[in-house]
């Protein structure tokens, strides 16, 4: 497989989501009901760590999420990553966790910590 994470856009929405709900159907993805708008989902996310792997096609998904909004939490992430049913048993959870796992520290984005 030849595998590359691009940074997802806005006009990767329609994969992320449907990856989304995927995991929903499982019952173990989240403990959400449905998936959210596009306006929600962004705003739930931190922007500068948002990945995607894809082969031609967009097999999965990984992104941040502040852990809280309380002030000791600042720069402390969780990681939420979404691989597309049928790509599930070729490592790619692995590999997108190996690289949203280890955010650089003294960056822009802030993180020092990820949660997994």
């Amino acid at each position: 497989m030849s595998l590359r994470l691009d940074h997802m856009s806005p006009a990767d929405w329609l994969d992320v989501r449907s990856i989304y709900e995927e995991g929903l159907a499982t019952g173990m993805g989240t403990f959400e009901t449905e998936a959210p708008s596009w306006k929600e989902w962004d705003a739930s996310r931190m922007p500068h760590s948002r990945l995607l792997a894809r082969d031609g096609r967009t097999l999965g998904w990984a992104a941040l999420s502040a852990v809280s909004k309380r002030a000791c939490y600042a720069g402390v992430a969780e990681v939420g990553i979404y691989v597309a049913r049928l790509h599930v048993d070729v490592g790619l959870v692995a590999y997108c966790q190996k690289r949203s796992s280890s955010p650089p520290r003294n960056t822009e984005s802030g993180l020092y910590r990820v949660s997994l």
